[in-house]
């Protein structure tokens, strides 16, 4: 199997920041990491962005999961459809609004 990196940018709707932080610290990356192919699961707050493409973006959490599978896309792809079922809910605190996830290989000589 290969190693991926997934990422995931996001930030709360204003005034609910603790609520989105207990939820997502509490809650969240626990879920996330019980799916298969994923083997890790880490949460920091953004401190500093820059784009070259325009406007700052809002982002204040980015969450990053390691994954061992063969098919990232599958394993993100089951992540999502678990979201907001009883086995993984979702917060509305959480401002999907200009929301990022990427994933990348991870580089041999990394892993």
């Amino acid at each position: 199997m290969a190693r991926f990196t997934y990422i995931a940018f996001v930030c709360a709707h204003p005034g609910r920041e603790e609520e989105f932080d207990r939820w997502y610290d509490e809650r969240h990356l626990a879920d996330v990491a019980r799916m298969p192919g994923v083997v890790g699961a880490r949460r920091s707050t953004v401190e500093w962005t820059k784009s070259n493409l325009g406007a700052t973006p809002p982002w204040r959490s980015l969450a990053i999961y390691e994954l061992d599978c063969d098919d990232p896309e599958a394993t993100i792809t089951a992540i999502r459809a678990a979201s907001g079922s009883e086995m993984m809910p979702l917060s509305d605190a959480m401002d999907r609004t200009g929301m990022l996830q990427v994933y990348g290989r991870d580089r041999p000589d990394n892993v």
